[in-house]
């Protein structure tokens, strides 16, 4: 699992050195969780880098809608839906208008800490038309090891819920955790047959021809000890 773990890493590495992150391209940034302060955590970012980054970026970001046929853009989206995002960084994306995806998990839907689901009913009315929910996947697991039976109904019972307690009847997908370590290639094309959508992952490359062919959508993690680095490649 360790000597999996570690070659799945460094395969993933390399291409996202090769490809890299282009700021004349497609880029999809994934966001977590929100704090008031600056911290080292991996999958956090502090409100006041965020607004510095949102600032920066607004006339780039566009609708995930427009993913498809657009050739140069920002797109935001955060996972998992922690209740941070609520109480911090929501009011931000309505003052600054900037549209966003939220990828729900139904399986951390009123747990300590994440969003209920009367709060993700306030977004959707708050946020109008700047807000799109995605399937996250019924349950946050790495697909990597698990059938081809539980990733097609993990996909299918994600979406399932969406439908039935939101309305939404068609969205975009990003697999739980999203690295090469955590997904496989046979896991994007089981999900892609069911209903010819490119799955979203977690790799910090922009969006080009390359990974189209590989059938996949990467995401570039933000937190605080990269943002600004990733900002200015973003902004040349």
């Amino acid at each position: 699992m360790i000597l999996n773990r570690i070659i799945y890493g460094l395969l993933q590495k390399t291409h996202e050195l090769v490809h890299g992150i282009k700021s004349n391209g497609i880029n999809v940034l994934m966001f977590h969780k929100f704090t008031e302060n600056i911290t080292k955590d991996k999958y956090s970012i502090s409100i006041s880098t965020l607004k510095n980054l949102l600032f920066s970026l607004k006339s780039n970001i566009i609708h995930i809608h427009e993913i498809q046929n657009s050739k140069s853009g920002i797109v935001i989206t955060i996972d998992d839906v922690h209740l941070s995002f609520y109480e911090k960084a929501f009011p931000i994306f309505i003052e600054y208008k900037i549209p966003f995806t939220l990828f729900i998990c139904p399986e951390l839907i009123g747990r300590v800490n994440y969003l209920s689901k009367e709060q993700v009913l306030k977004i959707l009315t708050l946020g109008k038309d700047l807000v799109t929910l995605g399937n996250h996947g019924y349950y946050h697991r790495v697909s990597r090891f698990s059938s081809k039976m539980f990733v097609e109904s993990n996909y299918k019972e994600g979406q399932n819920y969406l439908t039935e307690n939101f309305n939404i009847k068609g969205s975009f997908f990003a697999f739980p955790y999203g690295s090469y370590y955590a997904v496989s290639a046979e896991n994007i094309k089981n999900v892609y047959k069911i209903d010819k959508i490119y799955p979203f992952l977690t790799v910090n490359c922009s969006f080009d021809n390359f990974f189209e062919k590989k059938g996949f959508v990467p995401r570039i993690n933000i937190n605080d000890c990269n943002s600004t680095n990733r900002l200015l490649r973003l902004t040349q």
